[in-house]
């Protein structure tokens, strides 16, 4: 990248290289964007995970029902960056391939908290969560945005 990269460029393109490690179920690939120290509240199994291993062992977990091609997107994304810290949020649209081929996806909210370690932007704290209704307890799980969202698009082509 050019001396002239933002640090929201930099994370963006961090960004989609998450999601391109997710999509090939690259475990070291999706690790790599990590802090040691993660501190993740997923929508899966567990209530937090912490740390390198137990993060290690949520994703092969959370891969396990996953036979086909995972799907994991991001849009209407905002990246704010204070000093060291940065803050991306937005929707996100989760799922994969059953074993009959057919795509079971629903969307959820996520913020993901960076922090610049050794020079990079790692992330250190993940949130994805669904919508519930209280009266029920239930989770909504076929919402859907009332509006056409709006991919993340990396700055610069990365492979």
């Amino acid at each position: 990248m050019t001396s002239n990269t933002t640090p929201q460029d930099s994370i963006r393109e961090m960004a989609a290289r998450w999601l391109d490690a997710i999509k090939a179920k690259d475990r070291e690939g999706v690790l790599a964007m990590y802090s040691p120290s993660i501190r993740s509240f997923d929508v899966i199994f567990a209530q937090q995970v912490q740390g390198e291993e137990d993060y290690r062992q949520h994703w092969d977990r959370c891969m396990a029902l996953c036979p086909g091609e995972p799907l994991f997107e991001m849009y209407d994304v905002t990246i704010t960056v204070e000093g060291q810290l940065a803050v991306t949020h937005g929707l996100f649209k989760c799922g994969c391939e059953d074993e009959n081929g057919e795509q079971k996806t629903g969307w959820m909210r996520g913020t993901l908290v960076w922090q610049q370690q050794g020079g990079e932007w790692l992330i250190v704290h993940e949130h994805l969560s669904n919508t519930y209704d209280p009266v029920s307890g239930d989770l909504i799980t076929d919402w859907q945005p009332d509006h056409v969202p709006v991919p993340l698009m990396p700055v610069h082509t990365h492979s």
